[in-house]
Parts: structure tokens; C-alpha cells; sequence
């Protein structure tokens, strides 16, 4: 493809492959107003692979258009530069939610400890899509903070917030997430509520009687996810409140009995 003079044509973003100094015409077809267009081009700067077009994306992170700053980000997934490390941790200041989405997102593949305060920072957003994405991005990380980050994140206003600080216990065993998550089973969120019993059942946490209550819960999901946690306590005492489960009238709850007793009988 030769260098664009100006916003490329839909049939030449088609027909044709980038190269490192397209990058400009690219994002600025990123940003033109006619979808197809758009979506064309964003599939071309993602396929980008020569090594030299990370000096363009790393300009266009100072696009003036939200869109351009956002696949800019996302192609530089493709090249893992270190240079693009400082560039990327200004973008969690992006005035666009979804910009500092993309940049916590793309930190996070680096694996880089020194990142984790940089990244923790995001938990604290003001904005729940950038929120949520920090958590399921620090859990990647080794760091005695990362457990009160998720802790603090269980009174977050936004329940998906909460539901992805509940999946991410899961990787804290201990009498202290325990305890988190057995609060967190009276979240106001049924999903929340069920993903606390997941976790629960992934660290084959002991039966608690807010546990067993949850039996009753009117959302199948969440009977059936109970049912999983009795059934990883391994306690065979448990099985006496499973057994009726087998008349459930959801298929998911019966199966998740039947499981469980058969875990609980072994």
C-alpha cells in the first residue's frame, strides 16, 4: 500500500495492506464519520506487523479523536515495545473511559511488576468500565496490595465492579477472602451473589448457613452455584440439605445437586 495523501477510500482499504507510514491516513480514517470506513480501517491498523509503525501509534495516542487514541492502543498489542510502556500510563489519565479501558488492558500484558502501582491506580476510576477492567488486570499480579484493592472494590456502586472483585478472590485463598466473599453473598446483585458461590466452591471453602440459605434464592443460578460450594466443603453432612435439590425445577439446579452429593459421597 503506498502512503495515503489523505483519508483513504473504502475500496482501497479492501483491496490493499498497511505499512508502518500509513499509520496516519489510517487513524484519520479511524475518525471519519462513515462507519464502514471506520471499521475498515481499524481492521487494517490491526494488522499491522512492521516494527516501525510503533513510532507513528505512539503519536497518534495524542490523536485529538477518542477513536484513534483507542485503536491506537490496541495495535500496539501487536508489538509489545517497551518504549510504548511511559506513553500508556499517561493514557490512564485519557479523558475517554474507553481509552484508559484499552490502556489498562494493554499495561497488563507487559506483566511488568513495576506497573502494579500505575495499574492499582485504575481501581480507583472514575469510571466503572475502567474500573472493572484494573481488577481483572492486578490479579495477574504478584502484590500484597492487590487483595485490599479487590476488598475495596466489594463496595463499589457498579455490581459489575463487584462481580469481577468476587471472581478475582478466587485466587486469595484464606479465612480473609473467605469471610469477604460469604458477605458478599448478601450483595444486592443476584450476580454477584452467585459468583461469591463460585468462588466460594473454587477455593473448596467450608459451608456457612448464608450458604445454605442461598438454596432457596429465587434465581436457579444462584441455587445451582450454592450447590457447587456445599459440594466442594466436603463435608458429607451437607448432603441432607442437597438431596431435595434433586426435584428442583430447573435442570441446571438438579445437575448441580447431583454433582454435588456425588462429591460429597466419594
Amino acid at each position: 500500500m503506498s502512503s495515503f495523501s489523505e483519508t483513504p477510500t473504502l475500496d482501497l482499504l479492501e483491496s490493499q495492506h498497511a505499512d508502518a507510514s500509513n499509520v496516519p491516513a489510517l487513524l484519520a480514517a479511524i475518525a471519519d464519520p462513515d462507519e464502514e470506513i471506520s471499521i475498515a480501517a481499524s481492521g487494517v491498523l490491526l494488522s499491522l506487523r512492521d516494527p516501525e509503525a510503533v513510532e507513528f501509534l505512539l503519536h497518534g495516542l495524542a490523536h485529538p479523536a477518542a477513536e484513534a487514541r483507542l485503536a491506537s492502543i490496541a495495535a500496539l498489542r501487536n508489538f509489545h515495545a517497551p518504549e510504548a510502556i511511559e506513553f500508556l500510563i499517561l493514557k490512564l489519565g485519557d479523558l475517554e473511559p474507553t481509552v484508559r479501558r484499552e490502556a489498562v488492558i494493554t499495561l497488563g500484558r507487559y506483566r511488568d511488576a513495576d506497573l502494579v502501582i500505575a495499574l492499582r491506580s485504575a481501581v480507583r476510576d472514575d469510571s466503572a468500565l475502567v474500573r472493572q477492567a484494573a481488577i481483572e488486570t492486578i490479579i495477574h499480579f504478584k502484590s500484597a496490595f492487590v487483595f485490599g484493592d479487590l476488598i475495596h472494590a466489594l463496595d463499589d456502586d457498579d455490581r459489575h465492579v463487584r462481580q469481577a472483585a468476587v471472581r478475582a478472590l478466587r485466587r486469595f485463598p484464606g479465612e480473609d477472602s473467605r469471610a469477604a466473599l460469604l458477605d458478599s453473598l448478601r450483595d444486592p446483585a443476584w450476580q454477584v451473589v452467585k459468583e461469591s458461590a463460585h468462588s466460594l466452591a473454587a477455593q473448596n471453602a467450608r459451608a456457612d448457613r448464608r450458604i445454605l440459605s442461598l438454596l432457596q434464592h429465587k434465581i436457579a443460578e444462584v441455587r445451582a452455584a450454592a450447590t457447587e460450594a456445599l459440594g466442594a466443603a466436603g463435608d458429607k453432612s451437607l448432603r441432607q440439605y442437597i438431596e431435595p435439590l434433586f426435584e428442583d425445577c430447573d435442570d441446571t439446579v438438579r445437575t448441580s445437586a447431583r454433582n454435588a452429593d456425588r462429591l460429597l459421597s466419594e
